[in-house]
């Protein structure tokens, strides 16, 4: 066992484990999603070898009515029941 990992690195550390069983990621700017898919600064290759893959992004939203959702032009709705009413 090496030596124990400190603060930062250990966030870091569990954020990748975590971010390697994952099929979607929760990520709401626009880098975050190109760096997701391959297509920021860092290659495909090295996003596939470090996280076990590409991976799709959705941009969450906790509206509890639909006047209160973001732009429908810009990001796909998931919704766990078919009303948004709670």
């Amino acid at each position: 066992m090496g030596p124990p990992v400190s603060g930062a690195s250990r966030t870091k550390s569990i954020r990748e484990e975590i971010n390697k069983v994952v099929d979607i990621i929760f990520a709401s700017s626009p880098a975050q999603r190109d760096f997701r898919h391959g297509q920021g600064k860092v290659p495909a290759t090295d996003i596939q070898a470090r996280f076990g893959g590409l991976k799709p992004c959705l941009h969450g939203s906790d509206a509890h009515k639909n006047d209160d959702v973001g732009p429908m032009t810009l990001f796909s709705t998931t919704r766990a029941r078919s009303t948004t009413e709670c």
